[in-house]
């Protein structure tokens, strides 16, 4: 059996990690598995309210290569990824 690794990276993994126990990245098997990503502000740990949804969503991928970067990898090292969100309609798309 494949031994796991957790590491809760910067700010808003500590604070995951202190409040909820929960950690953001998960090595097991020779693969890294990410979780929770969002658009917070890294430095205030806070979602900032008034931006638009593409600056948080930059925001969001800025944070998983944090997240990827504390693991010594970078974009070039995802084979997938699965984002969840609100549909979009036909209407705002």
């Amino acid at each position: 059996m494949s031994k796991i690794k957790l590491h809760a990276p910067g700010g808003w993994g500590r604070k995951n990690l202190r409040d909820y126990g929960y950690s953001m990245v998960m090595e097991a098997g020779g693969r890294v598995e990410l979780s929770g990503q969002g658009g917070w502000d890294p430095a205030t740990l806070e979602f900032p309210t008034g931006r638009s949804i593409e600056a948080e969503i930059k925001q969001a991928l800025d944070n998983v290569a944090f997240m990827l970067n504390a693991v010594s990898l970078d974009w070039r090292n995802v084979a997938g990824d699965r984002r969840n969100g609100p549909p979009v309609s036909a209407a705002n798309a």
